[in-house]
């Protein structure tokens, strides 16, 4: 310790010096105070120095210091139980959340894996079991940082109450009072928290980053260069945030030992009429003080804004990466059915641009093999435009086969959809978009005026459409009514539906 240190360099001295009062050289240091610097003048003899200035290291903190630090309680032995104590809490945790992901089902529709008792006792039992992880990591801290600063504030004053009268010569009543009181609440509550604190962020990021490289490992992609630009901040302002800290310690002492003295000769300094030299002293001590203490502040938001601001653009880049990349970037695989032949229409379109969207809303319709539904009720995904009753809309939800799961739920027509319609199954989505196309009317009696363009894998689909067109190697071969195609057995069409129900027929044989 520094008081140690202090003690030694005073024995080193003793027999160069001479007795010299501790007030009186407390009063001329006061007297020729620096303004700008609140260290202490040096008071000097023809033979020697007697008051010690202040020491302050230079340079990073050992590891040899914080480990002394950490294992000066009962040897380290509780450090590795409260670094697995910490350890199992953040696996509970994200074992809770992966339980509640996949217990949870993803709509009403959707039948879940297990019963609700289940999933409430296995969640109980998870946060119980990481909150008891924490309970135990936390009174371990406790346990460990009350032996820690009950052996240092022992070894402060054995060293202090077996000192010569040259060790309190040569330091000030202050720099013993700074240590004995703020530099030893530090040890009580700051160090080891903040230790700690370090140690359990650590592991908890680990184990986000260990669950988020299982569901998007893409995160790393810009989580590599924030780690290196947030190691370069820290680095960058550790170093004058450390010597400020240093400046603060040493500027405290001398606060505290005017005040001391002030108020033990406040009888002397009225009676002297010495009121204002004081108080202009104490002011400047305390600018001193305040001074490395402003400069921390404003360290501290110098890193804090440019931390929010990396955090800032990276979650203005992940959302710009996630929906600026077109579908078609990685181009998706075609999925036919076994002897299904693939028929593709590059250069088939509906012209947007030109056609009226009041025209094009009432005259089109489609059933997509991606079913969409709009946030917002069942009615307003049938008939947005309200242009149809209840009765209507029921029976077209009776002609697609869902009036019973409609009725079944809680709001009827008014029930709520979700988002991308996530509460619904894709089936019933598929259903939904039916029901919209048959309430306008639009397959086959329903809609007889409109235009039905039909790509089926089995041939019997089209047998009951207007026109049918053949095509072979992309060439027009025959064009005409089904009914006709099919009187004329030569034709390619009556050869591929004699060959269809030939087929059909021995595999329905077999």
């Amino acid at each position: 310790m520094e008081l140690v240190g202090a003690h030694k360099k005073a024995l080193s001295v003793l027999d160069s010096t001479e007795a010299w009062s501790v007030s009186g050289s407390s009063s001329k240091e006061a007297g020729n105070l620096d303004s700008t610097n609140c260290k202490e003048d040096d008071v000097v003899s023809s033979k020697g120095q007697i008051i010690q200035e202040e020491e302050r290291e230079k340079g990073g903190v050992g590891i040899s210091v914080y480990w002394k630090f950490i294992t000066m309680a009962y040897g380290g032995t509780l450090l590795p139980i409260m670094l697995l104590a910490q350890v199992l809490s953040q696996t509970l945790q994200i074992g809770s959340d992966y339980w509640m992901a996949w217990a949870t089902p993803v709509s009403e529709d959707v039948k879940p894996s297990v019963d609700s008792s289940t999933l409430m006792i296995v969640y109980v039992a998870l946060a119980i079991g990481s909150s008891f992880c924490v309970l135990v990591r936390s009174m371990l801290i406790r346990t460990v940082g009350y032996r820690t600063a009950k052996q240092l504030f022992s070894k402060m004053h054995f060293c202090i109450f077996r000192a010569p009268m040259s060790f309190f010569d040569a330091t000030p009543s202050g720099r013993i009072l700074s240590r004995a009181s703020t530099d030893q609440s530090a040890v009580d509550f700051s160090i080891l928290n903040e230790m700690g604190a370090i140690a359990f962020s650590i592991i908890r990021l680990l184990g986000i980053i260990a669950v988020m490289s299982q569901t998007a490992w893409q995160v790393f992609i810009i989580f590599i260069p924030v780690i290196a630009a947030c190691i370069w901040y820290q680095q960058y302002y550790i170093h004058s945030a450390r010597e400020l800290s240093r400046l603060v310690g040493v500027c405290k002492a001398p606060v505290i030992q005017h005040f001391t003295e002030t108020i033990s000769g406040a009888t002397t300094i009225r009676s002297f009429d010495e009121e204002s030299r004081f108080r202009d002293t104490n002011m400047k001590l305390a600018d001193a003080n305040s001074r490395p203490r402003f400069n921390i502040a404003g360290a501290m938001e110098w890193l804090c804004f440019r931390l929010d601001m990396l955090s800032s653009v990276t979650i203005a880049f992940s959302l710009l990466f996630l929906i600026s990349i077109p579908e078609g970037v990685i181009d998706p695989g075609t999925v036919c059915p076994t002897h299904a032949t693939c028929i593709t229409w590059p250069h088939m379109y509906f012209p947007w641009r030109n056609e009226n969207w009041h025209c094009r809303a009432n005259r089109l319709s489609t059933i997509p093999q991606d079913p969409t539904m709009f946030e917002g009720i069942v009615r307003t995904n049938l008939d947005p435009l309200e242009e149809y009753t209840d009765e209507q809309i029921w029976e077209a939800l009776e002609k697609c086969q869902l009036g019973d799961e409609v009725r079944k739920k809680k709001g009827k027509l008014d029930s709520i959809v979700s988002e991308n319609g996530e509460n619904w199954s894709v089936g019933q989505r598929q259903l939904v978009c039916l029901g919209r196309v048959l309430l306008r009317k639009t397959l086959r009696q329903h809609f007889s005026n409109c235009t039905v363009i039909t790509i089926a894998h089995r041939i019997t689909s089209v047998l009951d459409s207007d026109m049918v067109l053949l095509l072979n190697n992309g060439l027009i071969e025959e064009h005409d009514s089904s009914a006709r195609l099919l009187e004329n057995k030569s034709s390619s069409f009556a050869q591929l539906v004699a060959e269809y129900t030939m087929r059909a027929n021995s595999s329905f044989g077999k």
